[in-house]
């Protein structure tokens, strides 16, 4: 009985509202990073391109919406991440944006990945969601360090 009320799936929203609250929530929070700009709406659009990218390829595809909004989610906190580690380096952190734009793609790939091969219902909504954001991560993680490696020389 205690099990059945905890389920999951009984209360989630449905996948498509999932994946426009996460949009709204992902536009919240890139605009209160972007707040700090001389030119917002510049820089606005320089942050939420990734994210309307990845959008974009996953409803291309018809993906779930619960692919979308794990991929999206993703994609969001590696944006917060870089942006915090970018922020503690100053006047020095220019470049490496360049580094955070470069790595989006791996994070797409993988959420693409992730959507097709999520795409039988039998998997839940909170599985799905998780397992497209671990496999966006790993994207990201894997063309980081193809980068690091080859082209960005990170350890100088």
């Amino acid at each position: 009985m205690l099990l059945r009320t905890l389920d999951m799936n009984s209360l989630a929203l449905p996948e498509k509202r999932l994946a426009v609250v996460v949009v709204a929530i992902s536009i919240a929070i890139l605009a209160w990073l972007c707040s700090n700009s001389s030119s917002f709406w510049g820089q606005f659009a320089y942050v939420v391109a990734p994210q309307c990218l990845a959008l974009l390829v996953l409803r291309a595809m018809r993906a779930r919406g619960a692919a979308i909004a794990g991929t999206l989610l993703a994609q969001l906190g590696h944006l917060g991440l870089f942006d915090l580690w970018a922020s503690g380096k100053g006047d020095d952190a220019g470049l490496a944006w360049l580094a955070y734009f470069l790595a989006v793609p791996g994070g797409i790939v993988g959420g693409a990945i992730g959507a097709r091969l999520l795409k039988q219902k039998p998997w839940t909504v909170l599985g799905v969601v998780a397992a497209s954001a671990l496999l966006s991560l790993a994207g990201v993680a894997l063309n980081q360090m193809y980068l690091c490696a080859s082209v960005m020389q990170c350890s100088a």
